[in-house]
């Protein structure tokens, strides 16, 4: 399959086939790709809510500016970034990392200074930013792949976060939505569709110096 080709073929797509899901396979391939995203530092600080409840969906819906991708698309996606970034959480990465590459936990030590020194001179408004941040990373990763499987998205930035994270419970949680995708197959009666796909030139977005 040509990636260019698929990227050619995906849009942001505004009315989703209600009636068409996606398998489970393929959607435990999503879960897969997003856990295989990049991140970094290879924190991974955040969660994915998988928004199965239809009754909950049709109560972001009027928080979610009232986009029927939330309620519509086969999946609903709530990309959320933790709150803080605690010394026990460093040391849980480092156990981690330690048992997963068969390392005592010793040697992976500097590693974990490294992190502190890189964070050290971060106010909590930074850090949260800086984490945030790679939520975008796994929602970008997440997209190409289901261009690649030729499933539709449309990635939500119009969302009212407040009400998000009282209507999930996510305040309880010390999570902050960040970004919302919908996810499943495009309506024939879409016509973004059969629209060119508008992007700038290269020579306007590539620059070789």
């Amino acid at each position: 399959m040509d990636i260019i080709e698929q990227l050619n073929w995906r849009y942001a797509t505004k009315i989703f086939d209600k009636t068409k899901k996606i398998n489970k396979h393929d959607f435990e391939e999503l879960l897969e790709a997003f856990r295989l995203s990049a991140s970094s530092l290879g924190f991974q600080h955040y969660e994915l809510l998988v928004v199965e409840d239809q009754q909950i969906r049709e109560a972001l819906l009027p928080c979610t500016w009232n986009q029927k991708q939330a309620t519509d698309a086969s999946h609903y996606l709530v990309f959320c970034t933790k709150n803080k970034l605690t010394e026990q959480d460093i040391d849980n990465h480092l156990l981690n990392i330690s048992q997963t590459r068969n390392q005592s936990i010793d040697k992976v030590q500097p590693y974990g200074q490294r992190i502190r020194n890189f964070l050290k001179n971060k106010d909590e408004r930074d850090i949260f930013e800086w984490l945030s941040n790679q939520v975008f990373i796994a929602l970008g990763n997440l997209m190409t792949v289901c261009a690649v499987k030729n499933i539709d998205t449309c990635a939500i930035g119009g969302f009212e976060p407040e009400k998000y994270a009282e209507i999930l419970g996510l305040k309880e949680k010390e999570l902050t939505p960040v970004v919302c995708l919908a996810v499943g197959y495009r309506s024939e009666e879409d016509t973004y569709q059969a629209v060119n796909k508008v992007r700038k030139t290269m020579q306007n977005l590539v620059r070789f110096i």
